[in-house]
């Protein structure tokens, strides 16, 4: 299959061009629309460790617990220095994202 039309260099720095699906899941996550989030990510090709940490915000939105926490450690698994993804491991790991920083 062909390289795709928009230069697919991709070298994945929480992609600053992204996959169009991931960008529209993470409005949809912005404004609490977590059901929009998980349909719009169904549609991507690609399930890169963004993908999996977008999951995961979408599904804690939604309390499925269990799959926000094995997508959240998925994200993590593939990208371990990257300190947002380690920051959503430990606050869903100890009872969800619903900011609760404030």
């Amino acid at each position: 299959m062909s390289a795709g039309a928009s230069s697919g260099t991709g070298s994945s720095s929480s992609g600053s061009s992204g996959d169009a699906y991931q960008q529209s899941a993470f409005q949809y996550i912005r404004f609490g629309r977590y059901r929009e989030a998980l349909n719009a990510l169904q549609n991507c090709t690609k399930k890169d460790a963004r993908w999996y940490y977008l999951s995961a915000l979408a599904n804690d939105g939604l309390g499925n617990s269990v799959t926000a926490l094995e997508h959240i450690r998925k994200a993590v698994s593939m990208e371990p220095d990257n300190l947002q993804y380690l920051q959503m491991l430990q606050q869903i790991e100890h009872g969800g994202v619903h900011y609760r920083q404030q």
